[in-house]
């Protein structure tokens, strides 16, 4: 479908080609792909890219024989659909395929040696993570939203004891009534945590309902976010995703909705 749609298609990977071929050969060919070959799907496949090396060196390509197992040390000036290349480099790239890097959107499932580099050279990057859909199913479970809205009505009360403590005459009786409070802020906090994962809590949220380190560096590096690339299915090849850039947490996260404490 997107190559109907004029889209072109590379494959940027650190793997040998024999060790990509058999998962493609696996994944395509043997089961859904009616081609002769799963690199028909792909203008450019490259292998051992050294990422993420890759983004920054001048490394040259190299044509990989995949009948001899070796490499030709002839200069790579333009890229054959019936070809693999070993290393390279995002500079040689761009000037044999003439890409524009905002014109390159780039999947990959780690943030760091997948999405850092593009992410510098201009390329709109998408990150893959498969706890996303286990995290989204925790979070609109019963459970967390129980404990998120017990959390959300916990914070608000603990903001009117504190006031109290200081503008009142009965300070120590407010002063328990805070220490019950704050156990009980602990034991809600420790409950939410145990849903995801007793050791390391969730993916995405810290054990205070702040944003983890891994989504901060989503923030940094990724444009676009998402469990698998079949989600993309819903969506024809020309469509323009817009994320948000007035958000204080990742979009996907479970908020407590305001009608939870209406009295009407």
């Amino acid at each position: 479908m997107l190559k109907e749609k004029g889209k072109k298609l590379f494959l940027l990977t650190n793997s040998p080609f024999y060790f990509v071929d058999g998962g493609m050969r696996y994944l395509l060919e043997d089961q859904h792909f009616d081609g002769n070959s799963w690199r028909e799907l792909f203008d450019v496949v490259i292998a051992q890219a050294n990422k993420p090396t890759f983004y920054n060196s001048d490394h040259p390509f190299r044509v990989y024989d995949t009948q001899k197992d070796t490499l030709t040390f002839t200069a790579v000036d333009k890229f054959l659909p019936d070809q693999v290349y070993y290393h390279g480099c995002l500079k040689s790239f761009l000037q044999i395929t003439k890409w524009k890097g905002s014109e390159v959107i780039y999947f990959g499932d780690h943030l760091l040696s997948d999405l850092r580099g593009p992410s510098k050279a201009g390329w709109r990057t998408a990150a893959v993570i498969r706890e996303l859909e286990d995290e989204i199913e925790i979070q609109n479970g019963d459970s967390y939203r129980f404990q998120q809205a017990k959390l959300s009505i916990i914070h608000d009360l603990l903001g009117k004891v504190h006031a109290a403590v200081v503008s009142t005459e009965k300070g120590q009786v407010y002063k328990a009534l805070l220490n019950e409070l704050n156990a009980e802020r602990r034991q809600c906090r420790s409950g939410m945590r145990d849903l995801f994962n007793t050791s390391f809590g969730a993916t995405f949220l810290t054990d205070t309902g702040r944003e983890s380190s891994f989504s901060y560096h989503i923030h940094q590096y990724a444009d676009i976010y998402t469990s698998k690339l079949e989600n993309f299915l819903s969506y024809a090849p020309e469509s323009w995703l817009h994320p948000p850039h007035d958000i204080k947490i990742m979009p996907h996260n479970a908020k407590v909705p305001a009608s939870l404490f209406s009295t009407s």
